[in-house]
């Protein structure tokens, strides 16, 4: 769907708000070239999220450095009406945009 809707096609059951929204979310996220553009664009839109499924480990001695506020696992941007779209910003770009509804957007596999 969000090739489509890159490619300027309308799909039927998005609303047309929510069609401009992503429009305008995914020329942000094709444009930029460091994370850093995406923060100073859509600023608290932008959301780091982490993966809740991965367990800490028992052993302390075994443990693997948790992930910090600079390193997050994926991103969502909240594009409005309870629609997110989640990727990965790996070597300037956005990969595996996903658009979801929901609280539980994760990104595409």
């Amino acid at each position: 769907m969000l090739r489509a809707i890159w490619r300027g096609r309308e799909p039927q059951n998005l609303h047309p708000r929510v069609l401009f929204a992503v429009r305008q979310h995914l020329s942000i996220l094709h444009a930029a070239v460091e994370l850093e553009d995406l923060h100073q664009a859509l600023g608290q839109q932008l959301e780091g999220c982490y993966d809740p499924s991965v367990p800490f480990p028992e052993d302390p001695t075994d443990a693997v450095p948790a992930a910090s506020p600079t390193s997050p696992d994926w991103w969502r941007i909240h594009v409005g009406y309870g629609w997110y779209l989640s990727f990965y910003f790996e070597a300037g770009e956005a990969r595996r945009v996903g658009l979801h509804c929901g609280e539980q957007a994760r990104p595409a596999t």
